[in-house]
């Protein structure tokens, strides 16, 4: 037998006259959301000697192996011609023999990137402010900040010369994703779709905005005290001093003053309890009459006082002990890089003397101060961004949203490891590269033909997901079907990105507007997507800092990136994708017709596939006239020396 199946690198022992049926495709005409890949059927292996020490001695139930638990490396051979190569294979069970199901092409690459999310990949991290954000300009990095108002029932961008620069938020570019995702898992990108220039100015902007939890926990404190006593002479203004005093216990390591690593914004509360009494030449307490005490709470930057909280209280009649608090929370307090914070604690005391008794000194006890600061996620100009935080999707699934939007085929080549991502409408544009197989056609088997595909309707809606934000129905179309015996209509593509509005901001030009914000560097989180077409205007913008001051005046590559405009072929809404994308799709459902016949392929015929040439036939007999080409949708049950079914679909 010509066949070799390898399971972890060691070939395993196959049934002599038992073939292994394989099945080839890489997405469903009858079905555009999917993307499938290339399998065998399930097959039975003999527990052979060779098989037991290959598959861990599973005949065994108390064999510890994992090997049923794993997808265990796998390649098929037929005559020297590896049809699978780096797929993996699936013990299922064990009785009389071992059953085994192998899996390889795009079934073996959305193996390689299940459960990993884009946020995996490794984008790098940069300063929120003028210089780099200008730099992105240039097209040259990952992700760049385009011209988009991302305000909330507010307008974060005017329609003036000069706009702050906070508003802005990065976006990655989809191919930088797509070459990652790649290059991770060892693979290269060829293809029609990353030759196009949409590939080149594709974006996607983040469904997550604001520091990480590291940045959080590294830029906030919490500094407590328990209890400490101060002495004071009359009419005194006494310094209790900087945090800690007495027993403190904190995050701070034993300092008093508290240095950011980066700026960020928060909630600042500070404050404390106090209890004042007098205490007479013979060390008696006594309580307060006829004397005034002030407790001032400041908190210093760099060593100037920026906030401060202050109690004073005379008394008159006091009979026991007084207590004071004083306590202040300020919301959106910035604490700026390698500035210094700390609290100091002063007290002011006088004395009206009555003589009844003398008063040697006042006695002032503090108790639960607290300096604390809670960062919140909001990102500051001068903030750290890490890009990979801002986007939680997972790849596949990324991969799927943009073979829907663009019409897509994904073909994996696993020897070769390269990945080719072509648009559906080459097929038509390959006609004059049809692979003829008049002469491989089996009539032993008379060839059908269908009319009709159930995944259709006469109407089929492609769609955008809603929010409240965007209800987006502007951007959705539909894809009608003469056809009156179908259902009467459908939802055949809705995506998982949202549709863009965009209005007239930035001296007069049409702005994309995404409500998210309603403030600047306002943090967000569980957002959908948004992809936007990259568009350099030369515009003369100038884009500034409110807060620390700074400004770049521009005059060209300004990136207005776009969702819908008018006259170009790359806009993002659908009735504009059906037009450019889907030309082949719709004229395939236009009279459907898929053949399904059975042909005598061969393995060359199998290794030398490529979904999108089409396949050319001109085969008459007594029952069939076929002649024109196909799409072929589906390759089943190929084995060596048989015949095999192959669905093509009428072009």
């Amino acid at each position: 037998m010509s066949l070799e199946i390898y399971i972890n690198k060691s070939r395993i022992d196959l049934k002599s006259n038992k073939g292994i049926g394989l099945t080839f495709q890489i997405g469903s005409i009858l079905n555009p959301s999917s993307i499938s890949g290339n399998l065998s059927n399930s097959f039975s292996v003999p527990k052979t000697k060779n098989n037991l020490t290959v598959l861990g001695n599973l005949s065994n139930i108390n064999s510890n192996t994992n090997i049923p638990y794993e997808k265990n490396e796998a390649k098929i051979v037929q005559n020297g011609i590896e049809l699978f190569s780096d797929g993996y294979a699936i013990v299922e069970s064990s009785a009389k023999d071992f059953k085994i199901v192998v899996y390889s092409g795009n079934s073996s690459l959305f193996e390689l990137v299940k459960g990993k999310n884009v946020n995996d990949l490794d984008f790098g991290t940069h300063v929120f402010n003028i210089t780099n954000v200008v730099n992105t300009f240039s097209g040259d990095e990952d992700y760049i900040y385009p011209i988009v108002d991302y305000g909330k029932d507010v307008e974060l961008l005017s329609n003036n010369l000069s706009n702050n620069i906070e508003a802005l938020i990065p976006c990655l570019f989809v191919k930088s994703i797509l070459k990652k995702i790649a290059d991770n898992i060892g693979f290269t990108l060829k293809g029609s779709f990353i030759d196009s220039d949409i590939y080149s100015k594709l974006l996607i902007t983040p469904n997550n905005f604001g520091l990480g939890d590291i940045d959080l926990e590294a830029n906030s404190w919490l500094a407590s005290d328990g209890g400490y006593v101060v002495s004071l002479t009359p009419n005194d203004v006494h310094d209790i001093g900087y945090l800690p005093f007495g027993n403190l216990s904190d995050s701070m390591g034993g300092t008093s003053a508290f240095t950011a690593s980066q700026e960020v914004v928060g909630t600042l509360k500070f404050g404390g309890n106090f209890s004042v009494f007098r205490i007479d030449d013979h060390n008696d307490q006594h309580a307060l009459i006829g004397n005034s005490v002030t407790v001032r709470i400041g908190i210093y930057e760099d060593g100037i006082e920026v906030w401060h909280v202050e109690t004073v209280q005379t008394y008159f009649l006091a009979f026991s002990l007084v207590n004071l608090e004083a306590e202040k929370t300020v919301v959106k307090f910035i604490i700026k890089p390698s500035s210094v914070y700390e609290m100091r604690v002063t007290t002011t005391t006088t004395s009206i003397n009555d003589g009844t008794p003398t008063v040697k000194d006042f006695r002032i006890e503090h108790s639960d101060l607290v300096f604390s600061f809670k960062a919140s996620r909001d990102v500051t100009y001068g903030s750290t961004i890490n890009l990979s935080n801002l986007y939680n999707v997972q790849q596949d699934a990324f991969i799927k949203e943009l073979t829907n939007i663009y019409s897509l085929t994904v073909q994996t080549d696993s020897l070769n490891k390269e990945i080719t991502i072509n648009y559906f409408n080459d097929i038509s544009k390959n006609l004059n590269n049809a692979i003829d197989w008049s002469d491989k056609i089996d009539f032993n088997t008379t060839p059908s033909i269908k009319y009709k595909s159930g995944s259709f309707a006469q109407i089929n809606n492609f769609r955008y997901s809603q929010v409240d934000e965007v209800l987006g129905e502007f951007a959705d179309s539909k894809l009608i079907i003469q056809d009156e015996n179908l259902e009467q209509e459908k939802d055949l593509i809705v995506l998982k990105s949202i549709a863009v509005e965009s209005e007239l901001r930035v001296l007069n030009t049409h702005t994309s507007v995404i409500p998210l914000q309603t403030y600047l560097g306002q943090a967000f989180d569980k957002k959908p997507n948004r992809f936007l077409v990259n568009n350099f205007l030369d515009k003369n913008i100038t884009l500034t800092n409110n807060v620390n001051g700074g400004a770049a005046a521009l005059s060209s590559n300004i990136p207005f990136a776009y969702f819908k405009k008018e006259g170009s072929i790359d806009s993002l809404e659908w009735s504009s994708l059906l037009l450019a994308n889907y030309g082949t799709f719709k004229a395939i459902q236009e009279k459907f017709k898929m053949v399904t016949a059975a042909f005598r392929l061969t393995e060359v015929d199998i290794a030398n596939l490529d979904f999108s040439i089409p396949i050319y036939l001109d085969v008459h007999d007594a029952d069939t006239q076929i002649n024109g080409n196909f799409y072929i949708n589906k390759i089943t049950n190929f084995k060596e020396n048989k015949s095999t079914k192959v669905d093509l679909i009428r072009l």
